[in-house]
């Protein structure tokens, strides 16, 4: 009953923002921009599905195309699903299957949304999560950009035991049949009991590759940052002994 109460006004409020939205100037080279016309789009949110008509602006200087509407409405370029669904989305697809995932949102939320949409939607952000950390990894240790390292250490909390776990195997890629090995690693400071015989790790950060033992040592070196590893009471690394994994440690 809440969501259709809000539906109407949430779609009206998107449609106000799209009509008062001026052209504005390029985010690339700071030029003036110009209207080019209006066009439609429509957008599956929480609260219903939300149609509406937003300008299309092109730069006088370099040309580009934006829609001022859609980056005020935080929309992405050619996403048919808001932000919030999203996230909704992919949280459910953490712990259950993309079916599963698909029926919690119908009937938790009243969304539809298939689960292949939802495994589409995981890959992107999958992509992006990669991007993100892997410049971040080159920042820090191609580039030498110690300060960023130091701003990670700063805002990570101070914890009396941090554990940093991490193994690897060797599996083929399907398609060449090459013999790769994917390592994986968890860092956590923290356990609670949740039944007998059960314990959940509750603020546990993974990584998993298949790049280089040193990409994959450097990446699990920034969770680590992050979680405050490195200015822990005390820190732990558990592995088999496995050369390449101790060398890691070290």
């Amino acid at each position: 009953q809440l969501r259709e109460q809000l539906g109407p006004a949430v779609g009206a409020e998107v449609r106000s923002v799209a009509t008062g939205m001026g052209a504005g100037v390029c985010a690339g080279c700071g030029g003036p921009r110009r209207r080019r016309g209006r066009e439609p789009r429509k957008v599956v949110g929480l609260f219903g599905d939300v149609e509406f008509e937003r300008d299309r602006t092109d730069c006088r200087g370099c040309g580009s195309r934006a829609y001022p509407a859609d980056e005020a409405l935080g929309l992405e370029p050619k996403e048919r699903y808001s932000l919030g669904v999203v996230e909704k989305a992919l949280f459910l697809a953490t712990d259950s299957s993309y079916a599963k995932s698909e029926a919690g949102m119908k009937e938790l939320l009243r969304v539809n949304i298939s689960h292949g949409e939802i495994h589409r939607l995981a890959q992107k952000e999958g992509e992006l999560l990669h991007d993100t950390f892997e410049g971040l990894r080159e920042r820090i240790f191609e580039r030498g950009e110690r300060a960023e390292l130091e701003r990670l250490e700063a805002a990570a909390p101070v914890k009396d035991l941090v554990i940093i776990q991490a193994d690897g195997t060797y599996v083929r890629d399907r398609g060449s049949r090459d013999r790769m090995e994917a390592k994986a690693g968890i860092v956590y400071s923290r356990k609670v009991r949740i039944s007998k015989g059960r314990n959940q790790l509750v603020d546990k950060q993974t990584y998993g590759g298949v790049e280089t033992m040193k990409a994959f040592g450097e990446k699990l070196a920034l969770l680590a940052a992050q979680q405050g590893a490195f200015k822990a009471k005390q820190l732990w690394f558990v592995s088999d002994g496995d050369l390449a994994l101790r060398q890691l440690r070290k």
